[in-house]
């Protein structure tokens, strides 16, 4: 299991312009590691996460915040997924309870997606 230090010594001592991390529930111990959320204020400008559960996109998102970075996309996880992807026809989910509301418009969202920026 790599942690955030591991992760970003893969580019040296250079900041990262984006990371976008989809870990399948590994998340929230990649992002609980030592220091890694200020690791991530330190030395990312944009992160973008996928997020599996409800609880692990609240703990993130107040991790992240904590260390002074911008929320620019909170798109909560969607615990209906099982019963909304059996209501989803020909590749479009039409169920107005399975959509997320966006700026943008309605969408269906399966896994949360947290986006900040680092001011």
């Amino acid at each position: 299991v790599l942690s955030m230090a591991d992760v970003l010594d893969l580019v040296g001592d250079k900041i990262v312009d984006y990371l976008d991390m989809d870990v399948q529930s590994g998340e929230l111990p990649l992002m609980r590691g030592e220091g890694a959320a200020s690791l991530v204020k330190q030395r990312v400008r944009r992160i973008q996460i996928g997020t599996h559960g409800s609880e692990i996109h609240q703990e993130i998102k107040q991790l992240l915040l904590g260390v002074g970075m911008d929320l620019v996309t909170d798109l909560p996880y969607n615990p209906q997924t099982q019963r909304c992807d059996s209501t989803a026809r020909t590749g479009r989910q039409t169920d107005p309870s399975c959509l997320t509301w966006t700026e943008f418009g309605p969408i269906y969202v399966r896994d949360g997606l947290l986006g900040f920026s680092n001011p």
